[in-house]
């Protein structure tokens, strides 16, 4: 018998999720900044060499400038933007026998909406790495009967992540026994 209620919809908790991915993606800027800082150092060092020392630092100052700028550049220009598109883009309801889950993917820049079956749904987990951890978030995978790459749908920031997890369990269980 299903006393679960037709329509329900989840919380997501997005600020743990916007400062997460920020931490990620401005670690992923901080590895390209020092990467551009060796080239930078490279080219210095062999300018260096060649025309003196003097020389050599005037170039490292301008390397080190333009590489700042243009990393801030890029990451409060487009990085922040689509963080937070991604992160106002994430739903998850239940809708009598569908979950339907909306996601942005942020390194393809497309958004997933998606009309799940319970009965299509095998699989109900819970993801925590060290950065969800940090900012006191996890993320619930759903595995589903496709196959292949889109089998797992994963929703982060599901607040109460396990008793979320517990009540769609639940409620499969008894819409599949219907």
């Amino acid at each position: 018998m299903d006393n679960h209620p037709e329509k329900l919809e989840f919380e997501i908790d997005r600020e743990g999720l916007r400062r997460s991915l920020r931490a990620g993606f401005l670690i992923a800027w901080g590895v390209l900044f020092g990467f551009s800082m060796f080239l930078g150092g490279m080219v210095a060092l062999s300018n260096g060499q060649d025309a003196g020392i003097a020389l050599g630092l005037k170039i490292l100052a301008y390397w080190t400038a333009g590489t700042v700028v243009v990393i801030f550049a890029g990451y409060f220009m487009f990085t922040r933007r689509t963080l937070n598109r991604a992160v106002q883009a994430i739903s998850m309801k239940v809708d009598g026998p569908y979950l339907l889950v909306q996601t942005y993917v942020v390194p393809s820049r497309s958004w997933h909406d998606r009309k799940l079956h319970f009965k299509s749904i095998v699989d109900y987990g819970i993801i925590e790495d060290s950065n969800m951890r940090r900012y006191g978030i996890k993320a619930l995978k759903l595995t589903t009967l496709a196959g292949g790459m889109s089998s797992d749908v994963i929703v982060p920031a599901v607040r109460n992540c396990q008793q979320v997890r517990d009540l769609l369990s639940a409620i499969d269980l008894a819409r599949e026994n219907s």
